[in-house]
């Protein structure tokens, strides 16, 4: 019997795949659509959305965002369809258990009822056994960008970037509210997120006349590869102490080094495996990274030529299909 697979995913229940590789969720883009496309091309079934529409032997529950309406929509249908014996599987991408907040108590639900969990990190694996005494399975995010070689030349006026979504933008503006930032007033920094992250950003900085030279663009994986090829340095500041962060993947650092750019980040634990690659923001300046982007670069090149191949689409691609296959 062929097996069928609904993915719950917000929207309109259909297997149209350029929508979800389009989104500017990472979740959606780097999971969801990685698994369903490969699901689809080994020839099972597939519909992903918010609405039931066959009667699929198994069930994923992606990100569900914060709307109260649709989580008892997706509980309902999900308790109805358990009577089947219908496996179900919870990609557990935010660390939803591990704070209050009004998601928690769905993800209690999602737990009880679900029969296999996902998650992007090892971090995240370790904050689910407080909740969780069922499988769990690790699968990565994809790394979606092309590999390009380091910038051979520093531009005159040094180029940062930072990319995300509008949830990490509270810590860019933190960091750029450091004086240690302000160094060097002339270095110019590009900030891509969505359009809440850009307002949000703009909303929440007092510029004054500290660093003047910001540049804020929507968010594309196309027009963040053009970007980046005019860039000298990556910029990646976050939170270990916040546990709406513990356990995020390695993505946006791995992203970082496959552009080819030296990159400052904070040590999350998903990136301490990588931490030979890139310099800890928070012991480092940008002014050490502009003292030593020779020795950077070439541990850029490093990573990509050893690391970052695990990491693609079609390594990640056989991971979901073994999951499904085997479990």
């Amino acid at each position: 019997m062929q097996k069928k697979i609904h993915w719950f995913n917000p929207g309109n229940t259909s297997n149209d795949l350029e929508i979800l590789i389009s989104s500017n969720l990472a979740s959606t883009r780097l999971r969801t659509a990685v698994a369903c496309k490969n699901f689809i091309s080994k020839n099972y079934e597939v519909t992903i959305g918010d609405s039931i529409i066959n009667e699929p032997n198994i069930i994923f529950i992606g990100k569900i965002g914060g709307d109260i309406k649709r989580f008892e929509y997706w509980l309902n249908q999900l308790i109805k369809i358990k009577e089947n014996k219908v496996k179900i599987y919870l990609d557990y991408t935010d660390n939803h258990l591990g704070f209050e907040s009004p998601m928690r108590k769905f993800y209690e639900y999602f737990v009880k009822i679900s029969d296999h969990i996902i998650v992007p990190s090892e971090k995240m694996k370790d904050n689910i056994k407080n909740y969780w005494t069922g499988p769990t399975t690790v699968i990565p995010d994809i790394v979606e960008v092309e590999m390009t070689s380091p910038k051979y030349n520093i531009n005159k006026i040094p180029r940062l970037l930072w990319f995300g979504h509008a949830s990490n933008i509270e810590y860019l503006v933190n960091y750029v509210k450091k004086e240690s930032l302000i160094d060097n007033k002339k270095i110019h920094l590009t900030v891509m997120s969505n359009l809440n992250g850009l307002e949000l950003f703009n909303k929440n900085l007092n510029f004054n006349s500290k660093f003047e030279n910001i540049n804020l663009l929507r968010w594309s994986k196309e027009f963040m590869s053009e970007v980046a090829k005019k860039t000298d340095i990556s910029l990646i500041p976050s939170s270990k102490e916040d546990p709406k962060k513990s356990g995020v993947s390695s993505n946006r650092l791995l992203t970082s080094l496959a552009l080819g750019l030296p990159t400052l980040a904070t040590t999350m634990p998903s990136y301490e495996e990588f931490d030979k690659y890139f310099l800890d923001i928070n012991i480092y300046s940008i002014n050490d990274m502009i003292k030593n982007l020779k020795i950077q670069k070439a541990l850029v090149v490093k990573a990509q030529n050893t690391i970052l191949k695990k990491y693609s689409k079609d390594n990640i691609s056989e991971l979901w299909l073994d999951l499904i296959e085997t479990n």
